[in-house]
């Protein structure tokens, strides 16, 4: 046993809980128990921790093990008998409070919990004593004497027929204040109604009505205000200045859900940080790892450092990022303000009226939202009860209403009410129960798996005839013409997706019809059924086959295979040119190849298995940075095939993988990788795909009525330089070296061309080359000139390449600018290249400016010929004013006149922080001799292309994560191993990192020690 070690997480756990912290003071008062086991404070104040986040049982087996440790605990029969009241076990909190009473007769608490039992018993002769002795021991206590005031004033000898009047005008008075939204001035009213006749139904009904509205009245203003995510990160930095924001943020993120229970936590952290719905299991698997072996706290740092959330920051800014955490948690936290308030009066209803449906539902969506999922179903069940009750009774208008609401609240949750499905339809009910669907539901395309759900479960129960009705009443709904009532955008879309293309419906729009808000209106009404291929449940698969969906030929769609593409290709009749006989070396999916070679993409129709070929491509980007050219942007190429219906397949990812196929009928997504579904983002992207499609309605429809296409690469719309070099320009190497770059009819260059792909590959004619702005301009040039687009992703970057883009920068730099580098490369040896990067970056090396110093000034001792290059932003010469890239040059050149002020003033120091991109490639091909480079896209210069000796560091995940991109030749040819930083001496910071440069130098000491000895001579 070690009590001093005991006592210290004792301390720190209620730190923690006066901080709010409730998951991380559960956790430590447990590592206190662990240490001293039979010390009863600690489980005392497990106990109440418990409680405060609503784990009622478990604070009940924490204070009864704290009252064998010692039976004379008075806080621990107080805090054990305020558990038993929340959990209704009036009895057993009288006998708590009562002991407390026995052990120190002046324990004022348990006067005014006594108080609060009688109160609820209804016996308020018994409540008002206990509360006037609460008082007498305690007269400064607020909450006593308001407990015995409100008592009191129920205790007035008026009589019932008063009493009715005077809640009858207090309710008068609240609904008139409701109706022009004074909401606080309401809640006086009910709330006195709710004194004058504790047992009114009304009165608490109505209450918890008024404190809802009130709820949602907040959230409203919240929502609508479009600075609340920054008022918030102000307000918590102002409140502590010295703790780094995205901390204080995790932390109130954790407060804001302190009492949720560890499933609906995880459920919101997938909310908030990934911005995406928790995919099936994981939130059990979560909150077993948060039990098991680590604190919430814990766990939003493991999301923060996943690739996904990486990605995200990278996509939407880590500002914007942290305001929409934020706002994620506040909304919760206003959200919940009245919800134990809101719950007595649940409970105070249901005892008056145990047999209404209505007050089950809303307790427990309550409960839901205050994450307290079990307690929910249980009374979600008990609504259920009462309806297959009510078809006991031949009640079957009411019982069919009770399942008209269990559809509006828990459509997905049919495990919960099909037993009430059950009763109706052995009653004979099933068109009527069918009814309930199409209401709730209104006929809507995303609902059908519904109603096979519940096909499923009476063929099951041996219904069949029902069974079948159900079938037939997806059919007819699949049959209907809805265009009358369909907004034009809906309208529009179903009529670009018939197999006919607009055979039955012209549509007349002159006006014009913008993208951002076609967009804006599917991500409000489209309703999609998103499964995956990889993980299908047997409901799901049977879900499919009922479509006529066939999950082998899926399977097959899925599936990357060179062998089958050239079984796909043969299957068509019409001529072809010679084909290559092996595999190109490109990025692993093999439609590329096909593309080229034939014109076509291949697949096979998932209804029918018919071999089918595609020309129809639609571009979009599935991955989106906010700054403008910022990168990482992911471009979707989805290719519209014609099988039974029509369907559409995207690929996207750095690497063109297949990533999900989509049915526009049926509402339905298949992701084909579940690896990368955070990346594809299946919801988003199609309501992308649906608002280009729609807006640009009237070219489409003639680009799909025209047979004959282009093949066109898209290349310089990622923003990464690493992924330009490696997909971009490898890719159109390949199809050089091969023979057959011909058969690309155009290249569509974007903005992030970096090093000008014209003059990399002259060969190539200039007419072939088209500039595009951004990936609208894209999509609108491939539907208006009839292209088939697609990415050629190469994956080996080779030596003849390397030199083709080094002549090419070359020949842009002006003489003035050569002179320059010979003069450094003469009067300096060695030439030391180190990276830098911003403070507004991210995976920066916190310590870098004293870091970079410190060892430029150790080396300089040993190696007085030394010369410094810096290297950080460059640019391509096309930048214009509002470019985000100006800012982050002038952050990078304060960094290195910050570290010119650190350094001997006689070393040679040149700086190619804000030069061009080509400049940058001469300095580090032609003059550089070794270098110190963080990890990042930065290696494009110093590793594939410069190939010159190093030692890189960064965040330790990343280190880990680099392996054999710059350890070996796997992705380029003949490539000089780099030395990576042990990640073992790293510490990541948010994002961030710190390291002891000694351990750079050290590493770096190791490579000028390898080098020739002439060279080493020559440097002395």
């Amino acid at each position: 046993m070690q009590p001093d070690t005991s006592t210290t997480y004792l301390k720190q756990g209620q730190q923690l809980q006066r901080r709010g912290l409730l998951t991380e003071a559960e956790a430590t008062y447990r590592q206190a128990i662990e240490l001293n086991p039979i010390f009863y404070g600690s489980f005392r104040y497990l106990g109440e921790v418990l409680a405060l986040q609503g784990k009622l049982d478990q604070a009940v087996e924490a204070y009864q093990r704290a009252k064998e440790l010692n039976p004379k605990a008075l806080w621990v029969h107080q805090g054990l008998g305020e558990v038993f009241l929340q959990l209704n076990k009036i009895e057993d909190a009288i006998a708590c409070f009562q002991t407390a009473i026995q052990i120190n007769s002046d324990f004022s608490w348990a006067y005014n919990g006594l108080g609060d039992c009688w109160s609820w018993k209804g016996n308020r002769e018994n409540a008002i004593g206990a509360y006037q002795k609460a008082v007498e021991l305690n007269p400064d206590s607020e909450t006593f004497r308001h407990n015995l005031e409100k008592v009191l004033t129920e205790q007035e000898l008026v009589s019932e027929e008063e009493i009715t009047e005077k809640v009858e005008d207090s309710l008068e008075l609240g609904k008139t204040l409701t109706e022009p939204g004074d909401f606080e001035g309401a809640l006086k009213y009910y709330r006195k109604a709710c004194e004058l006749n504790p047992n009114s139904f009304d009165a608490h009904y109505q209450l918890s009505v008024c404190l809802s509205q009130y709820t949602e009245s907040k959230l409203t203003v919240l929502e609508s205000d479009p600075e609340l995510g920054k008022v918030i990160l102000q307000q918590l930095q102002e409140a502590h200045p010295d703790i780094d924001l995205s901390d204080l943020n995790d932390d109130a993120f954790l407060q804001a859900l302190s009492e949720v229970s560890d499933q609906s936590f995880v459920r919101e952290l997938y909310r908030a940080y990934l911005k995406r719905e928790a995919e099936p299991g994981a939130a059990e698997s979560w909150s077993h790892y948060i039990q098991n072996t680590s604190t919430r706290k814990e766990l939003i740092t493991v999301f923060r450092n996943t690739p996904e959330f990486k990605n995200i920051l990278s996509r939407y800014g880590e500002e914007n990022v942290q305001k929409d955490i934020a706002i994620h948690w506040k909304l919760i936290k206003v959200s919940r303000e009245h919800l134990p308030e809101k719950i007595a009066c649940y409970q105070r209803c249901i005892k008056s009226e145990p047999y209404f449906y209505d007050l089950y539902y809303e307790y427990g969506q309550d409960l839901h939202r205050a994450g307290r999922i079990d307690e929910a179903i249980l009374d979600y069940q008990q609504a259920i009860k009462i309806g297959c009750d009510l078809v006991g009774e031949n009640r079957i208008e009411e019982a069919l209403k009770c399942y008209k609401k269990s559809l509006e609240i828990l459509p997905e949750r049919h495990e919960i009410y099909y037993d009430l499905a059950t009763k109706l339809v052995n009653c004979g009910k099933i068109n009527e129960l069918l009814c309930c669907y199409d209401q709730v539901f209104k006929l809507a395309k995303t609902s059908f798996h519904l109603y096979h759900n519940l096909a499923l479960f009476l063929a099951k129960q041996n219904f069949i005839y029902e069974a079948v009705i159900c079938f037939e009443r997806v059919s007819k709904i699949q049959r209907l013409n809805f265009n009358n009532d369909q907004h034009l955008y809906e309208r529009i879309w179903n009529d670009l997706n018939n197999n006919t293309l607009f055979s039955a419906n012209q549509i007349d729009c002159q006006v014009e019809i913008k993208q951002q808000d076609v967009e804006r209106y599917f991500q409000s009404h489209s309703r999609y059924l998103v499964v995956s291929l990889q993980t299908l449940t047997e409901e799901q698969k049977f879900s499919l086959n009922q479509m006529g969906l066939i999950i082998d030929n899926l399977k097959l769609i899925a599936q990357d295979d060179f062998d089958l593409e050239k079984i796909y290709i043969n299957s068509f009749s019409d001529p072809q040119s010679e084909l290559l006989s092996s595999q190109l070396r490109l990025s692993h999916p093999s439609y590329q190849q096909s593309l080229v070679e034939t014109g076509y993409v291949y697949t096979i129709c998932p209804f029918s298995g018919k071999v089918l070929r595609s020309n129809q491509s639609f571009v979009i980007n599935h991955a989106e940075h906010p700054a403008k050219q910022r990168g990482h942007d992911l471009q979707g190429f989805c290719y519209r095939f014609l099988g039974k219906e029509v369907f559409y397949i995207m690929v996207g990812c750095p690497c063109g993988e297949r990533l999900l196929a989509y049915f526009p009928k049926l509402e339905l997504i298949i992701s084909l990788n579940q690896h990368l579904i955070g990346f594809a983002r299946p919801i988003e992207s199609i309501n992308t795909l649906k608002s280009y499609m729609v807006s640009y309605w009237r070219q489409v429809k003639s680009y799909l009525s025209t047979e004959a296409k282009q093949v066109v690469n898209v290349i310089g719309l990622e923003f990464n330089l690493g992924h330009y070099l490696w997909q971009d320009l490898a890719g159109i190497d390949v199809l050089l070296e091969n023979g057959i770059l011909h058969k690309l009819d155009k290249i569509l260059t974007g903005p992030g061309d970096y090093f000008g792909s014209k003059h990399i590959f002259p060969e190539i004619p200039d007419d072939k080359f088209i500039e595009v702005e951004d990936v609208e301009d894209v999509f609108q040039k491939v539907i208006e000139n009839n292209y088939v687009a697609l990415r050629v992703n190469g994956i080996f970057i080779k030596e003849p390449l390397i030199e083709r883009i080094f002549i090419s920068c070359y020949h842009k730099c002006s003489q003035e600018f050569l002179q320059k580098i010979e003069q450094a490369k003469q009067q300096c040896f060695p030439l030391l290249a180190f990276q830098i990067k911003a403070r507004q970056s991210r995976r920066v090396w916190l310590s870098q400016v004293e870091g970079i110093a410190n060892i430029i000034n150790h080396l300089h001792a040993e190696y007085p010929k030394l010369g410094i290059v810096f290297d950080g932003w460059s640019i391509t010469g096309t930048e214009d004013e509002s470019s985000s890239c100006w800012s982050m040059i002038d952050a990078e050149q304060s960094i290195v006149e910050a570290i010119r002020e650190l350094i001997h003033k006689d070393i040679p120091v040149y700086s190619a922080v804000g030069a061009t991109t080509y400049e940058t490639v001469v300095w580090w091909r032609d003059a550089v001799n070794l270098h110190i480079s963080h990890a990042g896209s930065g290696l494009t210069y110093s590793s594939w292309i410069a190939n010159k000796p190093g030692v890189i560091h960064g965040m330790a995940q990343m280190l880990n994560a680099l392996g054999n991109q710059v350890t070996t030749s796997l992705f380029r040819e003949n490539l000089i191993p780099q030395v990576l930083v042990p990640s073992d001496h790293v510490l990541d910071n948010n994002g961030n990192y710190e390291l002891d440069w000694k351990i750079i130098y050290d590493e770096f000491l190791k490579i000028i020690n390898y080098l020739i000895p002439t060279n080493i001579g020559s440097m002395k």
